[in-house]
This record gives structure tokens, C-alpha cells and sequence, in this order.
């Protein structure tokens, strides 16, 4: 494949794969419809007993099957249960799901897999909300609609071949959220449409695989095209795998890191982009049009570098190549020599013990607070943002750090503290920030930011305060508190209290570095909205009557070390590989390294994968030489591929181009027992146990 992402997304991809090709034999345990209803109403369901389909007693979730759950053609089957857990789904091509209009909040959280080749409508009501969660994966083939007030949240994994309409009614929309670490793919000609919202956030991954690429507001074209919203997150990171010419789109503009991977056309830049990291793949081409782009490092299958400008012969750029850089404009690309490493969990840090001992800037949002839950008629205040804390810090090499990103709250306990310490004990916290307050259960009054003061850094920031609920007469809960940006405090939200919506139910826009706070809800009985990444507080619930309403979960903070890139170094003794047709496994030997690289993947161009060969996700480097299997079947050839190293699983790479030759040995001969056998070295050896003394012919 080729496509560079954390080591998850391959074993999605691997899952996908099962879903087209396994999910439609029959085992013991699955279930399928009977007919349309309710989806815990037990005449709804079959399951397969071994023999037969037979009755249940019991509908499917999570906890009773593992196996598939089938909504046959013609069959319509609603959600009516919050909290409904599933495994694995399959919609057929005329079979439905839709949600129920009670409870309050009707939730399914796919933890496997969900194939929709039917309809998904997340359905909205006055008295309900609904929310489709996928912290497995889905793959919509046919058509999915997010009505009004109604989220479809991605933690996993979303592929996307058709068609996804996000809904609006006054000022309620429907929302598409690609939250952090999830991926979502995009076929060339699928889209998410509609009058609603769609987001991508902080360290979420897209794969754009339509020509037009991403576009801003005001166009109809590529793979995102809702009509009120469309966010794309600087922190996120950009995958470009198309199968003809692409252009990024006007949506483009800063990143995390973006990836050119299409290797079947040109990736032409729209505007300008800012970046961490610009990767070209092996077999793939940037078209840098005639903008000067900035990114900390560039990443190419022959190596990796961070100073100077890059660009095609065309350019005035220092360094010029028309392998990776199109020769029809003259753009270049500017080189900063500084990376940014960002975390959304906790982990540790370190670098090679050869390193010269160096500065990291080290920087800290802490979670955001939960906003008010209701069981009172009235509105749930919003909950405090998490302030932000920076240091400068010279480091040890072969030293181990810690870092720690806070939880956002989901009870009424603070937002989490973030931080980076010398042990994994807060007591050696070198840079902390404070998380934002919660909002006590029926409490109208919005919750205090994280205080800066209470932090640790040379520069500190406080979190946005959430603002006040509504009383029992009024019609609103109060907006999250945004977190804390690099420059500012939080903010909190308008004061505003009529309206539709009212500015003071809206969450907190944050300044330049920091998380939103989440909406509340207004007008009927619903929940709040989460905080956004990092560190935004929730929004609060609202009730007027019914069941009750929770308050939006506050944003996980988030620590992030910028820093100069040191990148490991392998001295391979042979970069060329001959075996004999038939041989399944060699080697790439190697004599030394710099940098401590600990991890390896290789991969291989798009005509050595045709042949059979499989490229090979990040894995623990051997000592002295590397793996190279084969296809047993793989044509007479030479075929390319891309060895890469770094130390850990946070390093940065360093790569080399190396080369299999496949030689096709033929001979003619009377006798029998004939074998051939190559080595590396291009020598070939023939063994005859035949025992008469017939003529052998070799070519």
C-alpha cells in the first residue's frame, strides 16, 4: 500500500479486506431480521443455531453475539436503546437502520465493523437525539443521512464510496466528526454533502482520493461538499491517493504532515501549505505549482532532509528533482529544519544515546470540564477549558521523559492535568497545565478555566470559563469554555440569551492554538456538546420536560515537543537483491547505523505489489540483515522498493531505495529432476539427480 499512517490504519485496511469477502457465510451465532421493528424487540430477530435459523429470545448486541447482524432486504429496524453496543453489522442493498424517538439520546457504537450497502439514517426528533459512533469501522457502499442535531462521530476507521448528507433545520445541523487518531477514506467519487457540518480534527487522518481534492466553502466539488461547515484541521494529517491527476483543493492550507501517494497521477498544489512534514512516496509526483511552500521536513523514498529549498529543475530552488517534483512549474518548497511532534495519549520520549544533547520547546493543554447534566427542568452550565503551559527544555540523550495527556471529564471531576516529567510521578512535572472545572449536576453556572497560575512553564495561559445555564423558565445551557491558546487565555462563550441559537449556548471560539468549547443544547430536551481538542469544555444539557439531559464530556488536552529532526542513518552492504524465479525470501544486509534505528517497514512500488509482492508496516529491525519475501509466482523483472528506519515509534525516518531482480531461468533438457537456486550475489546453481546422460540445454 501506499499510504503512510500509524501502524493502525493497516490492520483496518486487513479488516476491510474480511468485510467484502467473509462476512456473508453463515456461523453459528449471527443473526438476521425476520422483519422490520424495533431493534430490541425479540420477533425482529433470527440467529443460526448451526442447522437452521430459529427464533431468539433475545435481540444482538455486543455482549450475547460476536457474530454478523444482518438487516435483510426490505427490513427496517430502529434503534431504540441508548447505549446499544454492536460487533459486526451488515446492511443489505434495500435494508435500513434509523433511530427511535426515545430515550433522550439514542446511541450505537459500532466496535467491529458496519457494512452499509443499504440506508443508515441517523434520524433526529423533537423529544430525541441520535448519534451513530464507529470506534471500529464502517464502509458506506450506498447512503448514510445525519439529520438535524444528529452527530456521526469516527474513532476508528470510515470508508466512504458513495454518498454521506449531513441535514439542517433553522439552527440545528447534522454533524460528520473525524475525531483523533480516526481515518477516514474517500473514494475518487464519493462525497459528504448537505446542509449541515462536517469536521475533521486535531490528528485525524483523510484519505482524498477525488481528483478535485478538498475544497472550501462556496464550491461543489470533491470529496467534502456540506454547505454550512466545513472544518480541516492544521493538526490533521492529508493523505492523496487518487487514480488519475489530483489537485489538493483550496481546503488545503497548513497541516500536520500530508502525504503524496498517488501513484497513478500528479498531485497538484492549490494554494500555498504550511506543513510538518511533506512525504512523496516511491512512484508518486508533486506538482508545487508556482507557490513557495514551508514544511519542517521533507520526506522522499531515497532520503529524508530539513534544510534548504527543494523543487523541480524548473525552480530556483538548491536542491532540484524531477522524480518527485513536476518539472512543468516552478514552486518550491522551503525546508525549516524544526518538526512538531504532537500527543494525544500518554507515553514516553526519548532520543538516540549518540545524539548531541539539544532544546525541545514542550508544550501542554490540560482537559477540558464536563458540562451540566439536567434531571431538572432547566439548563446545565458549560464547563471550563484547560489552560496552557510551555517550557523550554535542553534534554539528555538516551534519557526516558514522560508525558501525560489529561483525560477530558466525563463526571463532574475536573478536566485531567497534562504534563511532561523527568519519572511517570506529576511530582517531576517540568511543564504542566491545569484542566478546566466541571459543572455539578444540576447546576446552572458555567465552570472556571484551568488556572494558569496553578500550572508549571515560562509561559502559561488560563482556560475559558463556561458560561451559565438557563433557569427553569428559560430555553438554553450554557456554551463550553474554550482551552487556553499559545498567545491567549480561553475565552468563554457570548452573553447574548436570545436568538436561535442564543450566543450564550454556543461554545467558546478559542484563540490560535486552542480547543472550542462545546455547544450546548437550546430549546428542547437534549445534551450538550463535547468540547473540541484540545482542552475545550462541554456544553451543557438542557431538559424542558422528559428524561434527562447530559452534559457534553469536556476535550482530552494535549502535550506537543517541537524541536530540530535527527534522523537515523542504515549503510546497506548491497541495495540490489538477484534471486532465481521461484525463490520466496532474501535479505538486505546491512553493517552499521547511526541513530538507533529500532523499527523498520518497507514498501513497494505499485507494479512490485501487482506481482505479488507485500510491503511490510513498522516492525522491530533484526541485527545484520532484513527479511525480503518473494512471490513464489512473481514475473521475470526488476522491481523497487523503499526500506525504511527510525528509532521508536515516534522518530522520524530515514529511507533508501533498494531493488529485487527476478531472473526467469528456462532450459530444455530429456532428462528430469532438474532445480535451479540464486543467490545474491547473481551467481545460479543447477543440480541434475537425473541418471541418464541426455543433452541439457541452458539459457
Amino acid at each position: 500500500m501506499h499510504i503512510r499512517k500509524i501502524i493502525h490504519i493497516t490492520s483496518l485496511l486487513l479488516l476491510c479486506i474480511s468485510l467484502h469477502t467473509n462476512l456473508f457465510s453463515q456461523a453459528v451465532g449471527d443473526y438476521q431480521t425476520r422483519r422490520s421493528g424495533n431493534w430490541n424487540g425479540t420477533n425482529v430477530w433470527q440467529r443460526y443455531n448451526g442447522s437452521g435459523w430459529v427464533n431468539v429470545t433475545a435481540y444482538p448486541r455486543a455482549s450475547n453475539t460476536s457474530g454478523v447482524i444482518t438487516i435483510l432486504n426490505g427490513h427496517d429496524v430502529t434503534v431504540n436503546i441508548e447505549g446499544l453496543e454492536v460487533n459486526q453489522v451488515v446492511v443489505e442493498n434495500t435494508g435500513k437502520i434509523s433511530f427511535a424517538s426515545d430515550p433522550a439520546m439514542v446511541t450505537m457504537d459500532v466496535l467491529v465493523s458496519l457494512l452499509n450497502n443499504g440506508t443508515v439514517e441517523v434520524t433526529d426528533y423533537s423529544s430525541s437525539d441520535s448519534r451513530l459512533n464507529i470506534y471500529g469501522q464502517m464502509i458506506n457502499n450506498n447512503y448514510v443521512e445525519v439529520h438535524v442535531d444528529c452527530h456521526l462521530n469516527v474513532y476508528g476507521y470510515f470508508e466512504n464510496n458513495a454518498r454521506v448528507i449531513t441535514n439542517q433545520d433553522v439552527s440545528w445541523w447534522g454533524k460528520f466528526n473525524v475525531n483523533a487518531g480516526a481515518v477516514l477514506k474517500c473514494s475518487p467519487t464519493s462525497y459528504i454533502g448537505g446542509p449541515g457540518h462536517f469536521v475533521l480534527n486535531d490528528e485525524a487522518t483523510i484519505i482524498v482520493g477525488s481528483p478535485d481534492g478538498i475544497n472550501a466553502l462556496g464550491t461543489n466539488t470533491g470529496n467534502i461538499r456540506t454547505t454550512v461547515v466545513r472544518e480541516f484541521s492544521s493538526n490533521a494529517y492529508y493523505i492523496y491517493d487518487g487514480v488519475a491527476n489530483q489537485v489538493t483543493g483550496t481546503a488545503l492550507t497548513s497541516a500536520l504532515e500530508v502525504t503524496i501517494a498517488n501513484t497513478a497521477g500528479v498531485v497538484t498544489f492549490s494554494r500555498a501549505v504550511t506543513m510538518n512534514i511533506l512525504r512523496i512516496n516511491l512512484g508518486a509526483k508533486a506538482k508545487l505549482n508556482n507557490f513557495t511552500h514551508t514544511s519542517g521536513i521533507l520526506i522522499l523514498p531515497v532520503g529524508s532532509y530539513s534544510l534548504d529549498r527543494w523543487g523541480s529543475t524548473a525552480s530556483n530552488a538548491e536542491n532540484k528533482n524531477d522524480v518527485y517534483f513536476d518539472v512543468a512549474t516552478v514552486g518550491v518548497v522551503q525546508l525549516t529544519n524544526k518538526v512538531v511532534l504532537s500527543f494525544a495519549q500518554t507515553t514516553t520520549f526519548s532520543t538516540c544515546v549518540t545524539d548531541t544533547a539539544h532544546s525541545i520547546l514542550v508544550e501542554a493543554w490540560g482537559a477540558g470540564g464536563k458540562g451540566g447534566t439536567r434531571t431538572s427542568n432547566g439548563g446545565g452550565g458549560g464547563g471550563g477549558g484547560g489552560a496552557y503551559s510551555s517550557r523550554s527544555i535542553r534534554i539528555t540523550p538516551g534519557n526516558v521523559y514522560y508525558i501525560t495527556v489529561g483525560a477530558g471529564s466525563s463526571t463532574t471531576n475536573p478536566g485531567e492535568d497534562s504534563w511532561f516529567g523527568t519519572t511517570s510521578n506529576v511530582s517531576s512535572a517540568l511543564v504542566l497545565a491545569k484542566g478546566g472545572s466541571s459543572v455539578s449536576s444540576d447546576s446552572r453556572n458555567g465552570a472556571e478555566g484551568g488556572i494558569a497560575n496553578n500550572g508549571i512553564g515560562t509561559t502559561r495561559r488560563s482556560g475559558g470559563q463556561g458560561a451559565n445555564g438557563s433557569s427553569s423558565s428559560g430555553s438554553y445551557g450554557g456554551g463550553g469554555g474554550s482551552s487556553a491558546g499559545r498567545n491567549a487565555n480561553g475565552t468563554s462563550p457570548g452573553t447574548g440569551t436570545s436568538g436561535s441559537p442564543p450566543p450564550i449556548s454556543l461554545g467558546a471560539i478559542a484563540p490560535a492554538g486552542g480547543g472550542n468549547g462545546g455547544n450546548a443544547k437550546f430549546s428542547n430536551t437534549g445534551p450538550g456538546s463535547n468540547g473540541q481538542s484540545p482542552g475545550g469544555g462541554g456544553g451543557g444539557g438542557f431538559r424542558n420536560g422528559g428524561q434527562g439531559a447530559v452534559g457534553g464530556n469536556g476535550a482530552d488536552g494535549r502535550v506537543v515537543i517541537s524541536y530540530e529532526p535527527i534522523f537515523p542513518i542504515i549503510h546497506l552492504t548491497d541495495t540490489h537483491i538477484f534471486v532465481c524465479q521461484g525463490v520466496t525470501s532474501s535479505t538486505l544486509h546491512y553493517d552499521s547505523t547511526m541513530g538507533c534505528p529500532t523499527m523498520y517497514m518497507i514498501d513497494f512500488s505499485a507494479t512490485a505489489n501487482d506481482a505479488g509482492f507485500q510491503d511490510v508496516a513498522y516492525t522491530t529491525m533484526p541485527s545484520g540483515s532484513i527479511p525480503i519475501s518473494i512471490p513464489s509466482a512473481a514475473p521475470g523483472g526488476v522491481y523497487q522498493g523503499v526500506l525504511t528506519v527510525k528509532n521508536g515509534t515516534i522518530g522520524y525516518p530515514s529511507s533508501r531505495i533498494f531493488t529485487v531482480e527476478v531472473n526467469e531461468i528456462t532450459f530444455t533438457t530429456t532428462g528430469d529432476d532438474v532445480s535451479c537456486y540464486g543467490s545474491n550475489d547473481g551467481s545460479i546453481t543447477i543440480h541434475i539427480d537425473s541418471d541418464n546422460n541426455s543433452p541439457y540445454d541452458f539459457s
